[in-house]
């Protein structure tokens, strides 16, 4: 039982993977940063738009068809709430420089 557990034990563990070929660190960083790169795109906002544009189109258009007052007062409020967050991304930063003041380290203080 030994010498099966022992041929096992040693044929498991001096198997290698292909992708464990001596490589230098950069091409496998490379290769991680291409996968990476895939990967956030495919989780990018464009790709989220891209796919539930279709989807908005669908519920706006039964929502019309339901009735075409309430959806006019909806496309409304988005839009009002599209403007204020413009405005807003606009002016907030502007509005943080003057009220916050520089942050200087008092005399004699060390960081």
């Amino acid at each position: 039982m030994r010498c099966l557990e022992a041929r096992c034990g040693t044929t498991c563990y001096d198997c290698r993977c292909p992708t464990s070929a001596h490589r230098p660190t950069g091409v496998i960083a490379a290769r991680l940063h291409g996968v990476e790169t895939i990967r956030d795109f495919l989780a990018s906002a464009a790709v989220t738009l891209i796919l539930d544009l279709p989807f908005l189109l669908i519920f706006i258009g039964i929502m019309f068809w339901y009735s075409v007052t309430l959806t006019l007062v909806v496309l409304a409020i988005i839009a009002v709430i599209v403007t204020l967050r413009r405005v807003g991304r606009a002016t907030l930063p502007a509005s943080i420089e003057r009220t916050v003041p520089a942050r200087r380290p008092a005399p004699g203080v060390r960081h």
